[in-house]
């Protein structure tokens, strides 16, 4: 069921083809409408439109040479030496030197003038590269970090001594020495050598997805469902409302024109039933009172500037405040038990719409055993609902 919606919700979801333009191997230029989805990692292709009424294309690396989205990013291949050593503490090695390959690729453009700055990343992997007036290919700036002795780790900064030729009024020794491995240094630097030495200062992204941290209020009502079983019967307490309030922290991250987000969400949940049956029997009740700790993962579509709509997934946690059930079977029969979500967390799955500071969603959450801690006895819980936000920071 999910899926299906997922299929029409990303059919529904606006695709942003925006302008911009390519430069095929045989130097014709060509503007077109470029799908943009701000690339966290460096594409190998593009997807493209003659106009906004024709099909879709695609280009990859080989048959482009460079292609640019106005006001966004600017992407040029080349062939390059690459080193690819892992930054990961668990894999350094002893080797301080780079470990170059040989790869052609899209670099971004940072900056561009006299000097000019690249930007790789693929996956946890950054790397940057420059170039000067008329070098051809330009050449990585190497950081690596290395195990110097057991325990203790070094790091090969040669990029600075690489940048030494950037040295002028604008950028001096000290300012080369304080140098991080960090896009905004290095742009910082080539925008001041640039600006002092020509008319060409950057032309790296304009407009550039930033992280942000959404604090939420939210309430929510829907129904829980809860069947316990034993050796002799199973008994439905059928489904009965449940009411939950709480918080919801969300980190969007900077990639993908902040289509991704993290989100973590405790509330206090309550549910009470006592409408089960058995036979002439209606003598059965169950309570749950519960810290509820949904984390998971978000996409959001957009339908324009500002509304959106939303999947996720993610696990549930959960604190026991205080849960029971009492079952009867008749007059004298009767049967005691706790209900402890805090030993049975569940995966969910669930969908909404977000606009500006408000946002609604429904959840499903998958079945937990809530009497798993019994030898003899096991249960079905699960729970669905609606859940309303409202952003406060």
């Amino acid at each position: 069921m999910l899926l299906v919606l997922s299929m029409n919700l990303q059919a529904f979801a606006q695709i942003n083809f925006e302008p911009g333009y390519f430069i095929s191997n045989n130097g014709v230029k060509t503007n077109c409408l470029i799908r943009n989805v701000d690339w966290k990692n460096n594409p190998t292709s593009i997807d493209y439109k003659a106009d906004a009424a024709s099909e879709i294309k695609k280009k990859d690396i080989g048959a482009i040479k460079e292609f640019g989205i106005e006001n966004a990013s600017k992407y040029v291949r080349f062939s390059v030496k690459i080193d690819r050593s892992p930054s990961d503490i668990n894999r350094l090695t002893s080797n301080r030197n780079p470990d170059f390959e040989n790869a052609i690729l899209f670099l971004k453009v940072l900056a561009e003038g006299r000097a000019n700055l690249y930007k790789y990343e693929d996956g946890n992997l950054v790397r940057y590269f420059f170039s000067r007036e008329n070098q051809g290919n330009p050449e990585q700036l190497v950081y690596k970090q290395y195990i110097s002795s057991p325990g203790n780790l070094g790091a090969n900064n040669y990029f600075r001594q690489q940048l030494t030729v950037l040295k002028s009024e604008a950028v001096n020794q000290k300012t080369l020495e304080k140098l991080e491995y960090k896009q905004k240094d290095l742009t910082s630097i080539f925008l001041k050598y640039n600006g002092g030495n020509s008319e060409n200062t950057a032309v790296g992204p304009a407009k550039q997805s930033t992280a942000s941290l959404n604090l939420k209020v939210i309430a929510g009502a829907g129904f829980a469902s809860l069947k316990v079983v034993d050796s002799y019967q199973t008994r439905d307490f059928g489904q009965d409302p449940l009411y939950n309030a709480g918080l919801e922290v969300e980190y969007i991250f900077p990639f993908n024109k902040n289509k991704w987000a993290m989100f973590a969400a405790p509330v206090y949940q309550s549910y009470k039933t006592n409408n089960a049956k058995i036979g002439t029997v209606s003598a059965n009740n169950a309570s749950l009172n519960t810290i509820e700790i949904p984390v998971g993962a978000r996409h959001y579509m957009f339908l324009g500037k500002t509304p959106k709509i939303f999947l996720e997934a993610g696990y549930n946690a959960s604190i026991n405040l205080g849960s029971n059930y009492i079952q009867k079977s008749g007059f004298y029969a009767q049967s005691e038990g706790r209900l402890d979500t805090s030993t049975c967390g569940n995966f969910f799955i669930g969908t909404g719409f977000d606009y500006k500071r408000y946002s609604i969603g429904f959840r499903y959450n998958f079945k937990r055993n809530p009497l798993k801690h019994y030898q003899y006895q096991g249960a079905d819980l699960s729970t669905y609902g609606i859940t309303l936000g409202f952003k406060v920071l």
